[in-house]
């Protein structure tokens, strides 16, 4: 089993990755100069990557310029991105679901949530986690 801190540093690299690919059209500086992107996260547990990844200077090491906005819900986060006030949002699956059902255009960009081993693979017994043996 993955210890907390490689699990936080696989998420990390995860959410680098589908920014860094996600930005690259991005308008940025004039020039060739560094991305611009800006995020909208909770203060949840969900958001964390991303506070995380601002106050350790990880954005900037990836030459990336991103701006990172505090929303009191990822609801709000996706608002925010569905409003223009931010191009990317840490939003759980429920909002999201409900805005696409709704007919909003959104895209999915990368899960910070998925379990590196399968919430729903099967247990030692063949069953499913948490099932009665």
């Amino acid at each position: 089993m993955l210890r907390p801190r490689a699990v936080t540093a696989l998420l990390m690299a995860a959410l680098l990755c589908a920014l860094t690919s996600a930005c690259a059209g991005a308008s940025g500086p004039a020039g060739g100069g560094r991305p611009a992107v800006s995020l909208a996260a909770s203060d949840y547990l969900g958001g964390a990557p991303v506070h995380v990844a601002q106050e350790r200077g990880l954005w900037s090491a990836e030459g990336i310029d991103a701006t990172v906005t505090t929303q009191p819900t990822g609801r709000d986060a996706l608002n925010a991105v569905l409003g223009g006030q931010a191009q990317l949002g840490v939003v759980g699956d429920l909002p999201a679901i409900t805005a696409a059902l709704g007919g909003r255009e959104l895209r999915i960009v990368a899960d910070l949530s998925g379990s590196p081993t399968g919430a729903c693979s099967p247990g030692p017994t063949g069953g499913s986690p948490g099932s009665p043996r």
